[in-house]
């Protein structure tokens, strides 16, 4: 065993406390825990509000990060098809009878009614 390992002998009452006491602090254990938890109540108070903006940030760019890439790839993917789209005649006709429909009715209003 190393140096600093006491091994108590048969029959003998080990105290782990200094002082004589048995909470460790000295008989003021209830001072302690108050201290201790004036300390905690300092610590919440003064980094949870930065710890929150942090998550609070750090999720915000995570989202920004995802509807980013969410973008790139549904116009990719819509790029991709175009050509396959624009190739259609159903498509082509569709258009162009849009087009002329438009153009009549602009037309129309331009007419000089005697």
């Amino acid at each position: 065993m190393g140096t600093s390992s006491y091994i108590p002998k048969k029959g003998e009452n080990i105290r782990y406390f200094h002082h004589g006491t048995d909470d460790g602090h000295g008989g003021r254990a209830e001072q302690h825990y108050e201290e201790m938890r004036a300390i905690a109540e300092q610590v919440v108070q003064t980094q949870v509000p930065i710890i929150a903006a942090q998550i609070f940030n750090e999720a915000i760019d995570n989202m920004i990060g995802a509807i980013e890439y969410d973008i790139k790839t549904v116009v990719k993917l819509s790029f991709d098809e175009a050509g396959t789209i624009f190739q259609s005649e159903k498509f082509r006709k569709f258009v162009s009878d849009r087009i002329v429909k438009e153009i009549k009715s602009n037309l129309q209003d331009q007419k000089f009614k005697l």
